[in-house]
């Protein structure tokens, strides 16, 4: 999913990950890449959000998201780091997940 109205700089980008992080699905403005075992990172470039984005991620299979940062890089980009945990093992593990990125509102 990816919906991007201009001038209002609104934007929810969807992107999906598979296991050992092959990225299934890509968006302008957006890269998502793994960093290690379970650790993943989405990068945004700048002007597509306005104000910080707020990042939701969904485990398709047993794992779960441990933690999340999101950091802004200067110029409107943004640099947005979670984790995934298994459920069995309690430790970091790659699993098939999907996101949504969209502008934090008050």
């Amino acid at each position: 999913m990816a919906r991007i109205r201009v001038g209002a700089v609104a934007a929810v980008l969807g992107l999906a990950l598979g296991i050992g992080g092959a990225v299934w699905a890509t968006i302008p403005g957006a890269g998502a890449s793994r960093l290690g075992q379970g650790h993943y990172r989405i990068d945004i470039a700048p002007g597509v959000f306005s104000t910080i984005p707020d990042l939701v991620v969904m485990p398709i299979g047993k794992a779960y998201v441990s933690g999340a940062t999101v950091s802004g890089l200067g110029g409107g980009a943004w640099r947005l780091e979670y984790f995934l945990v298994g459920i069995d093992s309690n430790a970091l593990q790659d699993d098939l997940h999907r996101h949504a990125v969209q502008p934090l509102r008050a």
